[in-house]
């Protein structure tokens, strides 16, 4: 495509692909306007974006007379561009061309493909960058990011040195801190008007809530997580000499239970790790479900989310949803400490005892999200607690995330120093003393 000077002298729309500049030579001759002057030596053509065509970079070329083209610059989206041709004639003389303009296309924003791209969800852990990039669409936009539902400009973003960058341009990044958490949206901007990008979820992986149940205070368990999960004690419970530092017992009354509120730790996740340590007193004489934590009103789809309790008919260790969709594990050891870590990411739900994992399947939450979050129960209606643990539990900590098999053996190895968790065996443990792959290489295999 060509831009042709004896057209028009503003021409809208016009392709940025468009590569050629046309032109009609000076003519002098009334009888004869098909042919050029004869006195025509060359054309001198200067282009610019700035009007005044001044500046001798503005020259871009200078073909000899028998010429009607000219290559031009690369031109963008939502420009204006201004051109004349001069005429030179043999004896030098210079005659003035009128200077003609054109705009390019102008590009409306648009952050849906293929024009554009959306933001996508990301997470990070503390410390880490967590980067949204969006595109609305070729052209030139002013970009502006938001914190929040989509539309909603009261929450702007700014830069902070070393904290976030990026907020006035198409890629956002953000060292994660607990506090950036949630949903950002982009607005971009031209002449021609702004979209608005749909909101993406930037979810911060850390620890929500840690409570080492070493001591009760104000009658609270003290969250050293920093988020301020306090959990209210029920009774009066006295500490004992736990795994790590001092434990709370539990007993059948119920006390020792907490309820440290109806947060939920799988907002914007949609994911949980639980660990703790836990020392099993035994089923109590009438056999009962008892509760190790558990996120939960009372048993029914629409009154809970999860739960990890201990089986009344054959004792084992059950996380499970109102649902009974379950995963289920072997019973615990009466009078043992054990380190056991439940995680779900929304679909799968996992259990692991002393660092490995012991039972996995299908699973997801039930519909409560506000159920309170309790500790050393199963239910907890009105401030009674239901399906109480009997023995002793300790150090308990909450994650908004599903942990891998790695991260769950550093927790138990962080402990038991000596321990040896076997996560991937390696290459030719083919055998062992079992007559199967046993984590080591040696004669066995």
């Amino acid at each position: 495509p060509t831009i042709n000077a004896s057209a028009t002298i503003l021409a809208i729309s016009v392709s940025p692909t468009t590569s050629l500049l046309s032109f009609t030579s000076i003519r002098n001759e009334p009888n004869h306007l098909d042919q050029e002057d004869p006195n025509l030596a060359s054309h001198r053509i200067y282009f610019d974006d700035d009007p005044n065509l001044a500046d001798a970079e503005d020259l871009i070329a200078t073909p000899l007379k028998g010429t009607s083209q000219a290559a031009m610059p690369t031109l963008g989206y939502d420009k204006k561009y201004y051109w004349r041709v001069d005429e030179v004639l043999d004896d030098n003389t210079v005659i003035t061309g009128v200077v003609w303009t054109f705009e390019t296309e102008k590009t409306t924003p648009d952050f849906n493909p293929p024009i554009g791209s959306q933001p996508q969800n990301t997470s990070a852990f503390v410390g880490e960058d967590a980067v949204l990039t969006v595109s609305a669409g070729v052209g030139s936009y002013t970009y502006k990011w938001y914190k929040g539902t989509s539309g909603v400009v009261s929450n702007p973003v700014s830069d902070q040195e070393g904290h976030i960058s990026g907020a006035d341009t198409h890629q956002l990044t953000i060292t994660a801190q607990a506090a950036d958490e949630g949903y950002y949206w982009c607005r971009a901007t031209n002449t021609q008007g702004s979209a608005d990008s749909a909101a993406a979820l930037v979810v911060v992986k850390r620890n929500v809530a840690h409570w080492t149940l070493d001591a009760i205070v104000g009658g609270q368990y003290v969250d050293s997580s920093g988020e301020g999960h306090n959990a209210d004690v029920s009774g009066s419970p006295v500490p004992v000499a736990g795994r790590i530092g001092d434990a709370i017992p539990l007993d059948a009354t119920g006390t020792g239970c907490a309820n440290s509120g109806t947060w939920n730790p799988s907002q914007y996740s949609g994911q949980i790790s639980v660990s703790l340590w836990a020392r099993w007193g035994g089923q109590t004489e009438t056999a009962s479900w008892q509760g190790l934590v558990s996120k939960e009103v009372s048993f029914a789809a629409d009154q809970m989310m999860w739960q990890l309790e201990i089986d009344q008919a054959n004792n084992n260790l059950v996380f499970k949803n109102g649902s009974n969709v379950a995963v289920t594990a072997t019973p615990m050891a009466i009078g043992q400490w054990e380190h056991i870590v439940i995680t779900s990411d929304g679909t799968t739900g996992t259990i692991y005892r002393n660092g490995s994992s012991v039972a996995t399947g299908g699973f997801s939450f039930s519909s409560k999200t506000d159920a309170p979050l309790n500790i050393g129960a199963s239910a907890n209606s009105a401030g009674t607690y239901s399906f109480t643990f009997f023995g002793t539990l300790d150090d308990i900590g909450v994650y908004n995330y599903a942990m891998d098999a790695y991260e769950v053996a550093e927790l138990y190895t962080a402990v038991e120093s000596g321990a040896v968790i076997c996560i991937e065996n390696p290459d030719m443990d083919l055998s062992g003393p079992e007559g199967t792959a046993d984590c080591k290489v040696n004669l066995y295999d």
